[in-house]
């Protein structure tokens, strides 16, 4: 049995909007978090995120 082919390209912008986060690079995490809704529009964890961070950034 062969697995489908998997690919979830929104996973590395929200690791790395994560890192920025934790590190402080806020508008960083932004770009990233809003890159890995580009690629998964529904990424509900994505739109947590980049929230998350605007409301501190404003």
């Amino acid at each position: 049995m062969v697995a489908p082919r998997y690919e979830a390209r929104c996973y590395p912008h929200m690791n790395l909007a994560r890192i920025w986060e934790k590190k402080g690079r806020l508008k960083d995490a932004v770009s990233e978090y809003r890159r890995a809704l580009a690629e998964s529009p529904s990424y509900t964890e994505a739109y947590k995120g980049l929230k998350r961070v605007e409301s501190v950034l404003n």
